[in-house]
This record gives structure tokens, sequence and C-alpha cells, in this order.
């Protein structure tokens, strides 16, 4: 897809599942994708694609990674935590590391490279973590 070749697109959550699918994708389609994810191991195994590793829930941690981005077409938000069972029985411990990473970490990953993004003349934010409550 030509219009992806010389994009930068960052995605989070891009070990398993939807972030990593988005991932291949942009990087098959030769944009330079950025493959973020907390596991060591998993975001290495992913052709073609940059892997960072970031735990999302270290604010400082996304602006330093947000002032070395350097030039960001796309930001993929993708990273999420579900506690264990359902809407009947999470914990308040698992609501709150769901909020911050699914919330409070993809405001973080807005706010720390959005400013890159306008200074290219804008780009593409999509911001739908995986949890369900």
């Amino acid at each position: 897809m030509a219009r992806l070749v010389r994009k930068t697109a960052v995605v989070t959550g891009a070990a398993q599942g939807i972030g990593r699918a988005i991932a291949l994708t942009f990087a098959r389609d030769e944009a330079r994708a950025l493959a973020l994810d907390v596991k060591r191991e998993a975001p290495t195994e992913l052709e073609g694609c940059e892997p960072v590793v970031i735990d999302l829930l270290e604010g400082t941690v996304i602006t330093r990674f947000g002032k070395g981005a350097g030039r960001i077409d796309v930001l993929v938000n993708r990273a999420g935590y579900v506690d264990d069972g359902d809407i009947l029985s999470f914990t308040d411990a698992g609501l709150d590391v769901s909020f911050d990473l699914d919330i409070r970490a993809t405001a973080q990953m807005v706010r720390a490279l959005r400013p890159a993004t306008i200074a290219h003349g804008g780009g593409s934010v999509s911001t739908s973590p995986r949890s369900r409550v």
C-alpha cells in the first residue's frame, strides 16, 4: 500500500492479538512500524517491525519515548488489561490497572506523540484498547 511508504506508525500492545496484526500489517505495507509492548520477547518476533519494550504504566517513560520518537504519522493504542472474570467479579486492583493502562496511558501516549504528528502536518490516532469491563 503506497500510502504507508515513508510513514511511521506506533502500535502499543503489539505482542499479541489485534495489536500484533496491526503492527505486522503496517510493516508489510512498508511503513516504519514501532511495535511497543511490555513483554520483552514478544515484540522482537515481529518481522519487519522495530521492537520497543516499554511499560506504559510509567508516565515518565511515555514522555521520554515521545521526545525521542521523531516523526510519527500513525498512533494505534491497543495495549489494554483485562482482569480475570467479568463485570461481576473483577477486583478493585484489577480495575485500577485497567484504568491506568486503558485510559491514562492512552491519553499520555497521545499527549507525548501528538506534537511530533502536528509538526509534520498531521496524522492519525486510534485509541481503542482491548480491555472490556
